[in-house]
């Protein structure tokens, strides 16, 4: 099976989206059609209960 495209979903903090949507557009994973940087976004509320190996930001 062949994909040509594929949807990554991460959760990260706000502050990091930019920077995020810089490094990966550089590789040209974030160009769709005639758009580059094409990259959505939301807020997220929820619980994440860290273990005990866990990094947190």
């Amino acid at each position: 099976m062949a994909f040509d495209r594929c949807k990554i979903e991460v959760f990260i903090p706000e502050d990091y989206i930019a920077p995020l949507r810089n490094r990966l557009n550089t590789l040209s994973i974030l160009t769709v059609g005639n758009y580059d940087h094409v990259i959505p976004y939301s807020k997220v509320k929820g619980y994440w209960r860290p273990q005990k190996l866990s990094v947190q930001f």
